[in-house]
């Protein structure tokens, strides 16, 4: 069995938080300890700030935190964080000195530096949109989610800008002016952080009802515009004669996974802006003619269009295609509904005919053994051995067929009008044993119950259960040989799984499924006595409970009878 999307996003979640949380507290390492490795991973590029580090740490603590449900403790954490770069941002735009910088650690190191200290203004804008983030997970609001979705989104794509700017050597995308610079791990950081924010938001996103695909629109559409302003700012500082068409068609194909009216077009005029935007704007010089640089662009647009179009037409087969299937699947649902209610009535129906058959066949047996009594009261003295032997056979024939009527009444009686409760199983069986004293006494009986679990379920039919499977291997014993009974329990994944392994004589394999049929016996009355209907009990109450049951067995071997419980 595979593990749930939940739980591969948790896990997920998880080894992000772990990994944020390590390089908070690795670089606050490298600071005490003057690792340049640990602080700039290499000397010529920007250091990552004392607080820089710490806001990762406190950010990667507040994930963790609230995957396990303590947003208390998180939100002390969260606040800190937004705090420090609020006060930053203060800094730069006022040009003051809160005295925030070197609050914890004289710094040491001024590589791309303008303040001693303080975190790139980028990088504390990144921390205040991920305590911002973060803080709108706590709430159910749907809109609030989907702000934090985008948020995640937009902080991934920062940092993935900076990278792209360490990659191709242009400054200008990874600083701030002239101002002090992102480091090439801070940068990895906020990837790592914004993506982790968006997985939390997918974890939560199962106890909201009926909002699965519009936070998971909200994702796609965010990293959307993310990959955009990452193609945008490459575009700036490459080679303004670089075709940079091929890029804006994969952001168009974004629109795939975005499963809402227009976004194709809103994603292709985005495209198309931000292409003549790349041209207006660009960094660097023009080398070749502008015709050409022209073209190039012209083309891109109309490859983007081109994509855009073909996506749409794709799209509206695809809707026209899902409508169908819906529609064919509707009316199957609908005439299974039919059908099943259909089936419930008749199910009523014969539950009451099988009430009332059963009841009405007790006044004929009620009379036969009413008049067989009266027969040997009157004329005991006056019969002889053959009328005797006719008597007891029709006292007998009628007790059997009592009995009888009496099991299919019980059996068309399992599950009905009851409550599911909370069972015990341990005193349930500590109770069987009393009730069963007698039996378990003259045969010499040794059952062996394991630690059992509590279940869910109805309580007199799960009890009837355990007491069909004890009696039939008290019963169906070897001659001279005393009964050895074992019970035990298996937690598995979605249910409980019981054993009842014993000693006794065993069933051929040709005969092990059809013994939990109805009126199924294997024996003869003179050797065992019953109506072949308690292992066909058994199985309708396990199947009552969601679950199955089996045998595996071999003559004069003993049997194991295995059924399963649902857990809820």
């Amino acid at each position: 069995m595979g593990l749930k999307p939940s739980l591969i996003q948790k896990s997920i979640l998880n080894g992000i938080s772990v990994l944020i949380i390590v390089l908070g507290f690795s670089v606050l390492i490298g600071w005490y300890t003057k690792s340049i490795t640990l602080i700039q991973v290499v000397p010529i590029f920007a250091p990552m700030q004392y607080n820089t580090a710490l806001c990762f740490l406190l950010c990667g603590i507040s994930l963790l935190l609230i995957v396990l449900g303590q947003k208390k403790i998180a939100s002390f954490s969260l606040a800190t964080v937004g705090l420090i770069g609020a006060l930053t941002v203060l800094e730069y735009v006022t040009s003051s000195n809160y005295g925030i910088d070197e609050m914890f650690m004289k710094h040491y190191i001024s590589v791309a530096t303008t303040h001693n200290g303080r975190m790139a203004p980028s990088t504390a804008l990144c921390f205040i949109l991920s305590s911002l983030a973060m803080f709108f997970t706590f709430d159910k609001n749907i809109r609030k989610k989907q702000v934090s979705c985008i948020l995640g989104a937009l902080i991934f794509g920062l940092g993935l800008i900076a990278i792209i700017g360490y990659l191709i050597g242009e400054e200008v995308i990874y600083g701030g002016g002239k101002l002090t610079q992102m480091a090439i791990h801070t940068a990895s950081g906020f990837m790592f952080l914004g993506g982790g924010i968006t997985v939390l938001n997918f974890v939560q996103e199962n106890k909201i009802l009926n909002k699965k695909e519009l936070l998971k629109n909200t994702g796609y559409f965010g990293y959307g515009c993310s990959f955009a302003l990452v193609i945008f700012f490459t575009d700036l500082s490459i080679p303004i004669e670089v075709a940079i068409g091929i890029p804006y068609v994969l952001l168009v194909l974004f629109g795939w996974f975005i499963n809402k009216e227009g976004i194709i077009t809103i994603l292709a005029t985005c495209s198309t802006v931000l292409i003549i935007a790349g041209y207006l704007y660009s960094f660097t010089e023009i080398k070749s003619s502008v015709t050409i640089i022209i073209t190039n662009r012209i083309f891109a647009i109309m490859a983007v269009w081109l994509v855009a179009g073909m996506l749409k037409l794709i799209k509206r087969k695809e809707k026209i295609i899902t409508e169908k299937n819906e529609t064919i699947l509707n009316n199957a649902n609908k005439k299974l509904d039919e059908k099943v209610a259909e089936l419930k009535i008749k199910n009523k129906e014969l539950a009451q005919i099988t009430y009332i058959v059963s009841h009405d066949l007790q006044e004929p047996l009620n009379t036969i053994t009413s008049f067989t009594q009266l027969l040997r009261n009157e004329f005991n003295n006056k019969l002889n051995a053959e009328a005797t032997m006719y008597l007891n056979f029709v006292s007998e024939a009628s007790a059997r067929m009592r009995n009888l009527i009496n099991d299919v009444l019980d059996h068309s009686r399992i599950g009905a009008k009851k409550e599911v409760s909370n069972i015990d199983l341990n005193g349930v069986l500590d109770d069987l044993q009393k009730d069963l004293y007698a039996t378990i006494n003259k045969t010499q009986a040794a059952i062996n119950i394991e630690p059992l679990p509590k279940i869910k379920g109805y309580a007199m039919d799960i009890r009837l259960l355990f007491q069909n499977l004890i009696t039939n291997a008290i019963k169906f014993k070897k001659p001279e040989v005393k009964p050895e009974i074992t019970i035990s329990a298996e937690e598995k994944f979605d249910h409980f799984q019981f054993t009842i392994k014993d000693n006794g004589i065993g069933i051929a394999e040709e005969h092990q499924k059809k013994i939990f049929s109805i009126f199924q016996r294997l024996h003869s009355n003179k050797e065992y006595e019953g109506t072949g209907i308690g292992l066909a009990h058994c199985k309708k109450i396990v199947e009552l409970h969601q679950g199955t049951i089996s045998v595996f067995s071999k003559p004069n071997q003993g049997s194991n009878f295995v059924f399963t419980i649902k857990k809820n």
